[in-house]
Order: structure tokens, then C-alpha cells, then sequence
């Protein structure tokens, strides 16, 4: 008898094994890009970039079929984002999947007048959404970007996550995920920062009714490119960094990458960062915070158009003392905008305080935003040239 009743136990189990919340792909929208826009009526405009599948290539090398988009794009409105997303449910035929999902996009306009802690909310909570999707400030119009003529990826979402990742790991960009504002928006007394993008037209332009003939154009119309770092304050955007303060900015997080360019003689030597570090603490001057900075960066020469000798040590001390001149004016730069200009702990030097001594931090937390302009903050700068590449001579240099 128990063996019958163990057999009849697993034929009951197996046939009702399944998870309780499983859902067919053939039914689900998979969910590329999520925008936010102010809407009409103070209401939240949100648009999902949702991928076609139909238009998915199939197969090695294997393209999407001529004339069909690889994505659409649906919008809805409402006084929430949940109730927005109700709307755009209205519209597509499939059930919108965010485990997919790879971009959040803000318009500027709508973070200047909500506050990002209320737009982060759904966000947040939605067990689907990944917190480590791409997160970028749009400074042009939502319908503009998310539109882009993408040829080397199959939707615009994926041209921006390619940018991002590409940035980041350069160190050229202010690259950040969902969960980096996340917790810049949450820890007491910072402020998030996030990276910015522009819809820019293409220098070349198609004659008049090319495109209506369905002709193959050269090159897209518009492109995206990064542009600045939008930086908030108690929630809000309240300005940009340009592209010199960004770099200053990534210089204190220990994130610069890419290339410095120092002047040398009647032109420029360009230097390749191969990595760079930084070291944030905090000392007390008669009972007030002080914050010291060290940067240290490794470089290496990647191109000069002037006639300087690099065959000695002594040469490349000179140049290392030059580019950290060029580091520490861009420090100093991104230091007196953010936290004199725009008042906002955008370096998290509010948590080396909180770490080092709780108890000052305890006093200085609700007046920190005032106290930013006058907060005393030293940096160190110690770049090192490690190799001129192939050559210690330029041509200019030759007899």
C-alpha cells in the first residue's frame, strides 16, 4: 500500500509542478527603454520602448526584414507612473516585461520641477524592474531620442546603454545605473548625479524626398551623444556640470579615464589615463570638518604636436607637473560649481564625515547644504608618465 501511495504522490507532483507566477514569453512585451516627460495637466507622460518581435533577426547574420522597426514605442499619461503604465496597457497587445529593461530616461524639464525621490518610488518597488539599468537625464525631447536611426544597434535604448557602458569603462562620461541614484538620493546629506544626453543633427543631410523613397541613407539623421552631468539638490536638477567640471568630478570619484590634454610648449601633449585613484578623508580644524582629497593617475603619452624631448627623467617629472596642474584646475572647477554654485554634496564627502566622527555628523547634518560653500577641501594631485609609446623624440624633433 505505501508504495502506491508514494507513486500516486509523485504522478500528482509532477503533473502539477510549475511555478505560481509563470508566464509565457510569447505573451509578454519585452520592455527595452523607459522614458519620463511631464504630461498635460501636470500629469506624467511615460513611454516604453518595447522590442518587435516579429522584426528580431533570426539566425547567424541574419537582419530584420526591410522596413520594419525593430521596436515601437507606446506612451501613456497619468498622475502616476503606475497609472500611466494602466494607459500604455491599453495600447499594447502584450503584457509589458521589465526584466528586460536596460534604460531609465528622465526629461530635464520634469526633474527641474518634481522631485526625483517621488519618480524613483515605482521604481524602486517593481520587483522586475533591474537596478542596474542604465539611468541618463535627457536634454532634448524624449519623442527626439527614443526615435533615433540607431544602424549599428537594434533600438535607441541600446545605443544609449552602449554609450554608457563604453563611458564607464573609459572614464570619460558620468556613467550611472538605477541604483546609483538610488543611493545618492537616499544617503543623508549627498545628492545623486547623473549622466546627460543631446539628440544632435548629423552633418550629413539627405536631399529632399530621399527619405520618402525609402532610399538607404549613409549615415542616420540624428545621433546621441553624452553632454554634461546633471546634478540635484533636496531632489530637484539644479544645474549641469560641462564637460571640464565633469571631468574634475570624476577625478574625486576615482573614475577618469580617457585622455588629458597639457599644454607643452606652442601646442598640446596627450595623455592616455590608464587608471586613476582617490583617497577622501576628513580632518577636524577646531572642532570643524575639512576634507583632503589625494588623486593619484597613471599615464601614458599618446600623441604631441610640439617639439619636447621626453628622453630624460627629468622630462617626464616636467610633464607629470604639468598635466597635475591640468587635474587640479579641473577639480577646482568642478568643486567651486557644485558645492559653492549649486550647494549640493555631489562627492559624498557627507559620508566620509558620517564615518569618521558620527557625532560631529549628527550636528552638521541639517545645515550641511549651507555649509557646502564655505567647506574647506584640499586636494593632492600626483599624476605619474610611465612611457612615450614607441618613441622618446617627436618628428618635429628630428633633424
Amino acid at each position: 500500500m505505501r508504495p502506491l501511495v508514494l507513486g500516486l504522490a509523485l504522478v500528482l507532483a509532477l503533473s502539477t509542478s510549475g511555478c505560481w507566477d509563470q508566464r509565457e514569453v510569447e505573451t509578454l512585451g519585452l520592455v527595452d527603454g523607459l522614458a519620463l516627460e511631464p504630461g498635460a495637466g501636470g500629469h506624467i507622460k511615460v513611454t516604453l520602448q518595447v522590442l518587435n518581435a516579429r522584426a528580431m533577426p533570426h539566425g547567424a547574420g541574419a537582419g530584420p526584414p526591410a522596413g520594419v522597426k525593430t521596436y515601437r514605442n507606446f506612451s501613456g499619461q497619468g498622475r502616476t507612473i503606475d497609472e500611466a503604465l494602466t494607459a500604455v496597457n491599453r495600447e499594447i497587445p502584450r503584457r509589458p516585461f521589465f526584466s528586460s529593461l536596460r534604460l531609465v530616461v528622465v526629461a530635464e524639464d520634469l526633474v527641474r520641477e518634481r522631485d526625483l525621490r517621488e519618480l524613483l518610488d515605482f521604481l524602486t518597488r517593481n520587483r522586475e524592474v533591474r537596478r542596474s539599468a542604465w539611468f541618463v537625464v535627457s536634454r532634448s525631447p524624449i519623442s527626439r531620442l527614443f526615435d533615433v536611426s540607431t544602424p549599428l544597434e537594434i533600438t535607441p535604448s541600446s545605443t544609449v546603454e552602449g554609450l554608457m557602458r563604453t563611458n564607464d569603462l573609459a572614464g570619460r562620461f558620468v556613467a550611472t545605473t538605477l541604483s546609483d541614484v538610488i543611493k545618492g538620493a537616499a544617503a543623508p546629506g549627498a545628492n545623486p548625479v547623473a549622466g546627460g544626453l543631446v539628440v544632435v543633427d548629423s552633418e550629413y543631410q539627405a536631399p529632399p524626398g530621399m527619405e520618402a523613397r525609402h532610399v538607404m541613407l549613409p549615415e542616420p539623421r540624428q545621433s546621441i551623444m553624452p553632454s554634461g552631468a546633471a546634478v540635484f539638490r533636496n531632489g530637484r536638477l539644479t544645474g549641469w556640470l560641462d564637460e571640464r567640471e565633469t571631468n574634475g568630478y570624476l577625478w574625486v570619484r576615482g573614475q577618469r579615464g580617457g585622455a588629458v590634454q597639457v599644454p607643452t610648449g606652442s601646442g598640446f601633449t596627450s595623455l592616455t589615463v590608464h587608471r586613476s585613484q582617490s583617497t577622501v578623508k576628513m580632518e577636524k580644524t577646531n572642532g570643524k570638518p575639512a576634507i583632503l582629497v589625494r588623486i593619484d593617475a597613471d599615464t601614458a603619452v599618446a600623441e604631441t604636436d610640439s617639439a619636447i624631448s621626453l628622453t630624460k627623467e627629468s622630462d617626464y617629472a616636467e610633464l607629470a607637473g604639468r598635466a597635475g596642474e591640468v587635474v587640479d584646475k579641473e577639480v577646482g572647477a568642478a568643486l567651486s560649481k557644485a558645492l559653492a554654485g549649486y550647494r549640493s554634496d555631489i562627492f559624498g564627502f557627507s559620508q566620509v564625515v558620517h564615518r569618521s566622527d558620527p557625532r560631529l555628523w549628527k550636528t552638521l547634518q541639517d545645515s550641511w547644504s549651507d555649509r557646502l560653500p564655505q567647506l574647506p577641501v584640499a586636494v593632492d594631485v600626483h599624476v605619474k608618465v610611465s612611457t612615450s609609446g614607441l618613441t622618446s623624440k617627436p618628428l618635429l624633433n628630428l633633424p
